[in-house]
């Protein structure tokens, strides 16, 4: 009888080692780093749970052996170079509810059909094509309630929020092809009330949200940073008030971060209401000619608890009528009074 083992590492170990692995049928978690191939023998460990396949540059492809690991939750696949696809045949495992894919230099594309898939994230994957066509919702991403996407998907230019309602944290990363948000025209009643958390960083191509707004009024952290030729949110972002997108309609924010540039115009901030009165935490950051925090766009904020202002050289002055207790002010780059 093979030892109850429940977790196993195996690195830099011969086909025939990998093979016998099959045998273990208690495993839960295996880690399998450096091998030449995935033998079909693992298919047989039904109570597996966790697999990782870790730094493996001469797996070619992987077996269609995803469908018979009827426990398998978490799939993690890092640094396998000449990876080009994930078998299709992993459309059938139902039980899949974490796919992590890193440094996988050749992989072109994920299965069209990944069924209750809660999370994705993918990294250092620029050749991935990720599909968001119309056909999302019978390919199972509409279930994704998680999305991280950092430094992939070149061929990404927009990405469509509408197939993806059950979103709860979207994280967008160094994706320099990207260039809109956007919900297509049609589509008026689009639900994205379950976002909470949305963070999109160092995108320089990109240049709009969706013209309509974006109808997450649940959303409680908003971090933009990094993205210089975005559009819908203005250079003068005095003026985003002027448009439908506008943060007080965002009553349960919590936290936000605002970056600005080198040639950002805005000499006073924030405008009286812009915030939601919801804010515990304010990031201002990158603003060189802020010159004056307004104290009638500050004094509804009774929840906050923190500000940050970085690189703000010509802020000298706090309002004269202060600021919201007991909010704690860090500044940094800036010269306060």
């Amino acid at each position: 009888m093979a030892p109850s083992i429940c977790k196993l590492e195996l690195e830099d170990c011969l086909d025939v080692v990998v093979r016998s692995t099959g045998s273990l049928i208690s495993l839960t978690s295996l880690y399998v780093s450096n091998v030449n191939k995935i033998p079909v023998e693992l298919g047989q460990l039904h109570s597996l749970v966790e697999l990782y396949v870790f730094l493996c540059p001469k797996l070619k492809e992987m077996p269609p052996i995803l469908q018979n690991l009827t426990s398998l939750k978490v799939l993690h696949v890092v640094g396998c170079h000449v990876l080009e696809s994930l078998p299709e045949e992993m459309q059938n495992n139902t039980t899949l509810q974490c796919l992590f894919v890193r440094k996988c230099d050749s992989l072109r594309s994920l299965p069209r059909c990944i069924n209750i898939l809660g999370s994705l994230s993918i990294h250092s994957c620029n050749k991935l094509e990720l599909s968001l066509g119309e056909d999302m919702t019978n390919n199972g991403c509409s279930s994704l309630t998680t999305l991280y996407i950092q430094d992939s998907c070149d061929s990404l230019k927009s990405f469509r929020l509408a197939f993806f309602t059950k979103f709860q944290l979207l994280y967008i990363w160094d994706c320099n092809y990207l260039e809109s948000l956007y919900i297509p025209n049609g589509l008026h009643h689009v639900d994205l009330t379950s976002l909470r958390r949305l963070r999109i960083t160092d995108c320089i191509n990109l240049v709009s949200f969706p013209q309509g707004g974006l109808p997450a009024p649940n959303l409680t952290e908003l971090i933009i940073c990094l993205c210089e030729h975005l559009k819908s949110l203005p250079q003068q972002m005095h003026t985003l008030l002027k448009m439908e997108w506008g943060l007080r309609t965002l009553p349960f924010l919590i936290k936000l971060s605002i970056r600005g540039h080198e040639e950002e115009r805005l000499e006073s901030f924030p405008k009286e209401w812009f915030l939601p009165s919801s804010l515990i935490s304010l990031t201002i950051e990158g603003f060189p000619n802020l010159k004056s925090l307004d104290y009638k766009g500050l004094q509804h904020l009774t929840s906050l608890e923190t500000t940050e202002i970085w690189n703000c050289r010509k802020l000298k002055f706090f309002p004269k009528q202060g600021c919201p207790p007991p909010s704690h002010i860090f500044g940094f780059g800036s010269v306060l009074i």
